[in-house]
């Protein structure tokens, strides 16, 4: 029988739970129910916007990404071979942030021809991973502010001077015997990070390994980037510790003008015979995915758009919590490590 380990590591992700509980802990684990469990913890929209603004409180800070601000955006090249800068102007921030930086961005006129060269349309999301501005409420993180992110950085730096070698974040964890330590907001800050880092690095991989559908099913996927951290930090020498303070990563995808079709209002805002004919179109796309072997793991109405224009087709969103098969596990192994998952009854569930 071949080994759990990537599936486990396939998982790692799901790293916060409601407990507050981290697989480092406990050893490995299977994820058998874990879709419903992380279902909304972890989900981003690329459309919808709500009156619900969490930014600012009292204690938090207010985030750097409002319509109109410049982002210096640096694109990482194939096979890491570089960076080539490119900076956009914000045109729209879909607020409130969950677990991501989502916004509606577009090249600055004079950088019209570096963004043909890396293949932008005129408009793109920018999907951003900055673990200060996403929902932090809803997971049990008390709100973002420097003096927080201050003490955060200033632990991790003491925790690399003594212990250069760390090249991980989990070697960055206490002790598992040391209870009180694993109470600390250091932690509880570093399980953010982590959770949010793996989450871009699946999604990443998600688009890579979906690429047939790009277009069509799911949205076409340009590329990633590296966006300095705002405000500014000293830089860092540590390489770990540069990823974690220095810069933050993004991808950059379609935009869809679209509704999710959670909130589709049929025969309101689109025909309710286009609403249908989407649904059974968006459960075709998951069907799609299972035979690719990839579970979405958040197969929800919300993750799910609808083009605002005829003919209205749908498209898969957010693949923060897929997983698919390792290359060396055979398909009847992967199979049966996701049996019991119907992620095709889940969407049809939850669709108009």
């Amino acid at each position: 029988m071949y080994s759990s380990a990537p599936i486990h590591l396939c998982y790692r992700r799901f790293l916060i739970t409601r407990s507050g509980t981290h697989p480092l802990r406990n050893g490995s684990f299977f994820a058998g129910s874990f879709s419903a469990f992380f279902s909304r913890s972890f989900r981003c929209n690329y459309v919808h916007t709500s009156p619900r603004n969490s930014y600012p409180s009292e204690t938090s800070t207010p985030h750097p990404y409002s319509a109109g601000s410049r982002l210096d955006l640096q694109f990482i090249l194939e096979a890491g071979t570089g960076f080539r800068p490119l900076s956009v102007d914000i045109v729209k921030p879909f607020e409130p942030f969950s677990s991501a930086v989502v916004l509606l961005v577009k090249p600055q006129s004079r950088n019209e021809a570096q963004a043909q060269a890396l293949g932008l349309p005129s408009q793109f999301i920018a999907k951003i991973t900055d673990r200060r501005f996403t929902d932090r409420e809803e997971e049990g993180f008390p709100a973002w502010s420097l003096s927080y992110e201050s003490s955060f950085r200033t632990t991790i730096e003491r925790a690399l001077e003594e212990k250069p070698w760390i090249d991980t974040v989990s070697y960055l964890y206490p002790d598992n015997e040391d209870e009180v330590a694993w109470e600390e907001p250091w932690v509880k800050e570093l399980e953010l990070y982590e959770a949010r880092k793996l989450a871009h690095d699946m999604e990443v991989a998600a688009y890579q390994h979906l690429y047939s559908l790009q277009g069509t099913d799911i949205p076409r996927f340009f590329g990633t980037f590296r966006l300095s951290a705002q405000p500014p930090v000293p830089h860092h020498t540590h390489t770990l510790a540069a990823s974690m303070f220095d810069y933050l990563e993004g991808m950059a995808l379609e935009y869809i003008d679209s509704f999710t079709m959670d909130q589709v209002r049929p025969d309101i805002d689109i025909p309710r015979k286009d609403v249908q004919r989407a649904s059974k179109k968006a459960l075709q796309i998951m069907k799609r995915l299972r035979d690719l072997h990839m579970i979405h793991n958040d197969s929800h109405a919300r993750n799910v758009l609808i083009r605002r224009d005829p003919p209205h087709n749908p498209m898969l969103i957010d693949f923060g919590l897929a997983c698919f098969k390792p290359p060396l596990m055979s398909v009847a192994e992967w199979k049966e490590s996701i049996q019991g998952i119907d992620e095709i009854k889940q969407m049809r569930d939850s669709l108009p």
